[in-house]
């Protein structure tokens, strides 16, 4: 009887082993390209990097110059002059007929920008006041159109000192096509919201979704319940709030109502080249889940919402789903050499 029990122990032993030791480290995930539902394996005490680029996402209603603020409303790119070169009047100003609303001059202004063009040298013409973006390098002794230039040199973004007219970026002054009536220059009229999605235990209806923030933002569930957030029927434009912080926003009856979100963690991309910015519609998710992994990312569309005019707040999502496996440190294969040597005894006579 003790025979059979201990084989048996012998035997879980050996199943609980093939459970926890499944795999080996050489079989983990390589790095590359997933796709959507694939398999990421990793080994046990590290985590993995998801990178997750929406960049390819389009809007035709959306004319933004800006290459870091893609989704931006559109604005006259002239500088702090606000005047397009060919109304400069070379002393940092526009010809004062200059009609910026349709981008005409004055018939009585014709006259004094024909004779300052005369008087014009041919490198001046081109951009009367000087105020120009010109890419530079680091001491900005070289700028680009210069003889010694080459691309290298610059970092392809505006930097101080560099001008301010077609430098691709809204500046103070500048004249902006105001879609959401802010009264100012808007960076994102689209905004990317990154959640993962988590079944929890509610024990009303067995199961329940809760949405995690990934972005440093998080859903106002007060003015929109999750369901209806994933079924996209949420029309109140203060739906997103910065974690940890408390927003301040009225209800269908117009009472005013705060909500304060949680803490939770930023995995948004950061522009390194320019002082850090946040690229909110690349997430670069890093965990050590287990089992299911479910990422949704969803992109409201603020534009729409002030354009129509019909308060409702279009929305369009995309759902990632991938299933995570930890490989687990396999233990010793322990091995045992067994020797054996008679020993005679010793006399103590």
């Amino acid at each position: 009887m003790q025979k059979e029990l201990l084989i048996f122990i012998v035997l879980v032993a050996i199943i609980a082993a093939l459970f926890n030791f499944t795999a080996t480290p050489k079989e983990v995930t390589s790095s590359g390209q997933l796709n959507n539902n694939d398999k990421i394996v990793y080994n046990a005490g590290e985590t993995f990097k998801l990178t997750l680029d929406a960049s390819q996402t389009t809007d035709s209603s959306l004319k933004s110059k800006s290459r870091l603020n893609p989704y931006s409303e559109d604005w006259d790119d002239y500088g702090t002059d606000n005047c397009p070169d060919m109304w400069e009047d070379g002393m940092g100003k526009c010809f004062d007929g200059y009609d910026q609303s349709n981008g005409t001059l004055e018939p009585s202004e014709k006259e004094a920008m024909i004779l300052a063009n005369a008087s014009w040298d041919t490198a001046k013409k081109s951009d009367p006041n000087g105020d120009n973006w010109r890419d530079c390098n680091e001491n900005r002794s070289i700028c680009s159109g210069d003889s010694a230039w080459n691309d290298s040199m610059g970092n392809g973004s505006w930097n101080d000192g560099e001008g301010l007219d077609q430098n691709r970026q809204w500046d103070e002054g500048e004249k902006v096509y105001d879609v959401d009536n802010n009264g100012t220059y808007t960076e994102s009229l689209l905004a990317f919201a990154w959640f993962k999605v988590e079944e929890v235990k509610n024990p009303k209806n067995g199961k329940d979704l809760r949405y995690i923030g990934l972005d440093g933002h998080t859903l106002n569930s007060d003015a929109c319940s999750v369901r209806d957030f994933i079924n996209n029927n949420c029309t109140n434009e203060n739906l997103i709030v910065e974690c940890g912080s408390s927003k301040a926003w009225k209800d269908s009856k117009g009472m005013t109502r705060i909500f304060y979100a949680p803490d939770c963690e930023d995995f948004v991309a950061r522009n390194e080249k320019n002082d850090n910015k946040r690229i909110p519609w690349v997430l670069e998710y890093e965990g050590d889940d287990m089992g299911s992994l479910d990422i949704n990312l969803k992109v409201l569309d603020y534009g729409s919402y002030y354009v129509n005019g019909d308060n409702k707040l279009m929305t369009r999502d995309e759902k990632f789903s991938f299933n995570c496996t930890r490989i687990k440190e396999e233990g010793p294969n322990v091995g045992t050499k067994v020797t054996y040597k008679p020993v005679a005894n010793i006399s103590t006579k």
